[in-house]
């Protein structure tokens, strides 16, 4: 089994700078990685990984990001494309759906958009659907 070692590093001319050496000493091989304090930022500089977020249902995703309000509170948030395709798609069915029949299909789209919002953007979710 390879034995892998890691070294974290801080730029202290640049605190919000880490870099991680891992090196492998099976293989003879260093690897760096760097970036900022974000475990999102890994790679070239400030170059960010996106984390691939399955959506939960099929919809539309465009390419731009929203600014959404809350109805009731009036606070408002960015959403990322992939957000902004839920959100929309959470209110529409809410708005579709039988108030009287718990088992409109459209009330699956709402609780799997609530659980998607949740898992990935808990902070928009408090703001805008809780």
């Amino acid at each position: 089994m390879p034995k892998d070692d890691y070294e974290k590093c801080q730029d202290f001319a640049n605190p919000d700078w880490r870099e991680v050496h891992k090196h492998n000493e099976d293989a003879g091989v260093t690897l760096m990685y760097g970036g900022s304090r974000s475990s999102d930022e890994v790679g070239h500089g400030n170059e960010k990984k996106k984390k691939k977020k399955p959506l939960p249902f099929q919809c539309v995703v465009l390419k731009e990001k929203e600014e959404v309000q809350n109805p009731f509170s009036g606070e408002k948030v960015m959403l990322e494309p992939d957000a902004v395709a839920v959100y929309d798609s959470i209110k529409g069915a809410e708005y579709l759906a039988d108030p009287n029949n718990g088992d409109d299909p459209r009330w699956e789209t709402v609780r799997k958009g609530i659980a998607w919002f949740q898992k990935y953007y808990p902070k928009e979710y408090m703001i805008l659907l809780d």
